[in-house]
This record gives structure tokens, C-alpha cells and sequence, in this order.
């Protein structure tokens, strides 16, 4: 478990190419939410984790963490506008108290343990402050 970690989960985008009026995070997959698979493969690693969302999925996203993650260290911050992922980057950022920062998007759901673990190892060692982690495309 690494303190000196933070998440940064952006899931304030409208879902546009989803085509439904429901957002893809709330999708449930294995009886858990997107939006929760990802919290779960985040608190793997570290407690600290800050979600960015919009004002239209931020009283189910509540919802999620009052019920199933009150006991972690979980802050939902506010996308006013939508101005893209760097912006909700950007807002989580502001609040970050911990030496390092780790952005994985809401969406991943496919993404590895294993891959997030190695990007982790790798970007301490070069002692980068932030990074992205990515899953590959299985389209």
C-alpha cells in the first residue's frame, strides 16, 4: 500500500459516444459498477483517490462511495464545464497532498493490476511526480 500515492479518476465526460442517456460508469459488469472496478484495482495500490466528476453523475457517484468506500480516503471534486480530460486532470491535481499522482480514466476497466503495478515501480524510480496509466486496446 503506498501513503505517498493519489488517483486521480477522471469521470465527468457526457458519455456522447455511448449513445445513453446513462453514463458508461454506471454500466454494471460482474454485479459492480465500471466506475467501481476501477476504484478497486486504485485501492489495490493507495487509499488516497480523487474523482472528478460532473454535476449530472455526481449523486449517483456519492451514492457508490457512501455505500460500498466511506471508509477510505475518497473525494469527488466538480468538472463545472466540460472542458476535456486535462482540465479534470487539472482540478484533481489541485487538492493532491501526496508526492505522487497516478491518472487512470473511469473507464478502463480492463486495465491489469500487474500494469498498473509496473507503472507505478517505474515511474518512482525515475522519479517522476505524475504519470497516466493506460490499458491497451482490446477492440
Amino acid at each position: 500500500m503506498n501513503k505517498d500515492l493519489t488517483f486521480i479518476v477522471p469521470a465527468a465526460g457526457k458519455s456522447s459516444r455511448f449513445k445513453n442517456k446513462k453514463s458508461k460508469i454506471f454500466y454494471t459488469y460482474k454485479k459492480k459498477s465500471i466506475l467501481e472496478h476501477i476504484i478497486d484495482k486504485c485501492l489495490v495500490f493507495s487509499r488516497n483517490i480523487i474523482i472528478i466528476s460532473n454535476r449530472k453523475n455526481l449523486k449517483k457517484i456519492k451514492s457508490i462511495i457512501k455505500k460500498k468506500y466511506k471508509k477510505f480516503n475518497i473525494k469527488i471534486l466538480i468538472q463545472e464545464k466540460p472542458l476535456g480530460m486535462g482540465d479534470a486532470v487539472y482540478i484533481g491535481l489541485q487538492k493532491v497532498i501526496t508526492r505522487f499522482t497516478a491518472t487512470i480514466w473511469a473507464d478502463q476497466i480492463y486495465i491489469e493490476n500487474e500494469t498498473i503495478k509496473k507503472t507505478i515501480n517505474y515511474f518512482k524510480k525515475s522519479k517522476s511526480l505524475f504519470f497516466l496509466i493506460f490499458s491497451k486496446d482490446i477492440s
